[in-house]
């Protein structure tokens, strides 16, 4: 029999808790793949709220949760013409992907989903050559209708 599929999702934007709406999707369909089967790692910031971790156990096996100079604001939350927030965009990006590279150095996964183009999809399609693990990049809207419309991430996009 095979063992099971080992699933890492990453994203910037997962419920800390059965209140907390941003990123529910994710969780629903990260509930339903474990319902068939498949174990569920979350790599996400760490944001400055109350996480009910028996509330996200539900949903996946592990979440992985990173610092970054951020915490209050979601990502699509952050103005880009303030001084902190700029620095939190830029810790989000270098801190995400410093922080995945530890974490795929000690774990292991068939196969890597990164839902939205920004950051996620920057974080794996700039480290997959390293870890040669199979990955997918999920566009959603707001990667077209917030991301893209703010300087430096259109030009990412």
């Amino acid at each position: 029999m095979r063992d099971k599929i080992r699933l890492l999702i990453i994203t910037h934007c997962f419920p800390s808790s059965e209140g907390d709406l941003v990123g529910n999707f994710i969780y629903e369909f990260a509930e339903r793949l474990t319902s068939l089967g498949v174990e569920i790692t979350v790599f996400t910031p760490r944001m400055n709220y109350q996480y009910d971790f028996n509330y996200i156990k539900k949903s996946v096996a592990n979440i992985k949760l990173f610092d970054w100079k951020g915490g209050e604001k979601r990502l699509a939350e952050l103005k880009f013409t303030k001084f902190k927030e700029i620095r939190q965009l830029v810790s989000i990006f270098r801190d995400g992907k410093r922080e995945l590279n530890k974490f795929l150095k000690k774990e292991k996964f068939d196969f890597i989903l990164a839902p939205w183009l920004i950051p996620n999809g920057y974080y794996i399609s700039s480290l997959s050559h390293k870890f040669k693990i199979p990955y997918g990049v999920w566009g959603l809207g707001s990667d077209l209708n917030v991301y893209a419309k703010k300087p430096f991430m259109k030009q990412i996009i």
